[in-house]
């Protein structure tokens, strides 16, 4: 592994830990409703992570045959990084580590969210698969990908309930012109 791809990983993974540290509502504050999807993503990131990069140490199916893959994976991680951050500032004080809706709660519809309900989501799940991809390692892609994208849709189903229910008929005009995830896709 280079030093750059060390580098970006461990910015990555170190930013998502401080924010997991200052970003979680308390278990005290109104609207909590996490449903311990973040425990659950935890696990799956942590022993996904882990274990594709196993893989990757000690097998070799490759994505592509070329050194270059392994930059065209730390750019997807970093784009990834970008729409997640991107999303975060958007929903401003609103954003929350875990499942948790804080007083007086608006729904936002600007910058990333006009088209994807859940942009923080996509932002680190491409970060996931872009991770994959540097590892240059179709099994270790799946390894990644599947588990992590497995957990945030639990999570996505939880935040989506607690949504509807808090928003009602807003959010389900929302959810009726947005797409989840992946524009066009799903």
């Amino acid at each position: 592994m280079n030093i750059a791809f060390v580098f970006v990983f461990v910015v990555w993974i170190g930013s998502e830990l401080v924010l997991s540290w200052r970003m979680r509502a308390g278990k005290g504050e109104s609207g909590h409703r996490d449903s311990r999807t973040l425990a659950v993503i935890y696990a799956a990131t942590v022993s996904a992570t882990t274990i594709a990069t196993a893989v990757a140490l000690f097998s070799e199916f490759p994505i592509w045959r070329m050194p270059e893959t392994r930059y065209f994976g730390m750019l997807i991680i970093i784009s990834g990084m970008a729409l997640r951050i991107w999303s975060m500032i958007m929903l401003g004080r609103f954003f929350t580590y875990n499942v948790a809706l804080r007083d007086g709660h608006e729904l936002i519809r600007s910058g990333p969210y006009r088209v994807l309900r859940h942009p923080s989501y996509t932002g680190l799940l491409f970060s996931f698969f872009g991770y994959g991809v540097a590892l240059n390692n179709w099994i270790s892609l799946v390894a990644v990908f599947i588990p992590v994208f497995l957990a945030f849709s639990r999570r996505i189903a939880v935040e989506e309930t607690v949504l509807s229910e808090h928003f009602g008929d807003l959010y389900t005009e929302y959810k009726r012109r947005t797409w989840r995830l992946i524009p066009l896709v799903y």
